[in-house]
């Protein structure tokens, strides 16, 4: 049984944003158990409940206080690369310019929102995945839930508008009645956010800068679908989206 649990990083409300990713990070149930455990004593080690990267770069709650705390950034973000990349999960991405999506919009009569675009291209690629690879296995996909843009998203799942990519459900981050943190979101939020990075960097005339803590996942298995004006187009025509006449 595989589960696979997504996050996105940038929003069309964002003005800051520029590019939306959302990733989503596979492995089997026992994989996943493991990872959880691990990462929990790795948390507590740091004194902090959860890793979100919005959060940490910003160093808002519960990271203010390593402002002035450079190296035990640094570890903290070096051992979170290094349990993700020994959990050997397969990552799959995909994300586009904002500035693009919007571009193509007035091709078509109707069109998804971001989210629901990004979300539908990254289930394909994991399902095209799993047919081949691993054909007959059982999987489940889990969305972080809340994240901006998502209701039509989610009004979809509700209408089993995906039933052909499998179970979808979408879960919070943080469990409302016992407060706790459900981690297997933050390996997704961590890659998502770096990659969304790293495409703003490039776009912003800065060059393609791979951070130290994108570097440390090197060597993970990964497909990334990053989508430009044209690639938007086919994927909206395969999903039959009515062009305007």
């Amino acid at each position: 049984m595989f589960t696979i649990y997504y996050d996105a990083s940038g929003h069309e409300e964002d003005p800051s944003a520029g590019v939306l990713v959302i990733t989503g990070f596979l492995a089997t149930v026992n994989t996943w158990l493991t990872f959880e455990r691990v990462w929990a004593e790795f948390l507590s080690r740091y004194g902090v409940p959860y890793l979100h990267m919005r959060e940490y770069t910003q160093f808002a709650q519960p990271y203010d206080r390593w402002r002035s705390k450079r190296r035990k950034r640094g570890s903290f973000l070096g051992r979170a690369a290094q349990i993700i990349k020994a959990a050997q999960f397969r990552s799959f991405s995909a994300g586009f310019l904002l500035r693009e999506y919007h571009s193509i919009y007035p091709l078509y009569e109707r069109l998804p929102g971001p989210y629901q675009l990004a979300a539908g291209a990254v289930l394909m690629s994991v399902v095209h995945w799993l047919t081949t690879h691993q054909p007959g296995e059982p999987y489940q996909h889990v969305f972080a839930r809340g994240d901006t843009g998502q209701g039509p998203f989610r009004k979809q799942i509700e209408e089993n508008a995906y039933t052909n990519l499998g179970p979808i459900t979408t879960r919070q981050w943080r469990d409302p009645t016992t407060g706790e943190y459900f981690h297997p979101f933050e390996p997704a939020d961590y890659y998502a956010w770096e990659h969304r990075n790293l495409f703003n960097e490039y776009l912003g005339g800065k060059g393609a800068r791979t951070r130290k803590s994108l570097e440390a996942l090197e060597g993970m298995p990964e497909h990334g679908l990053f989508m430009r004006r044209d690639r938007l187009i086919e994927l909206c025509d395969l999903l039959n989206q009515p062009r305007r006449r």
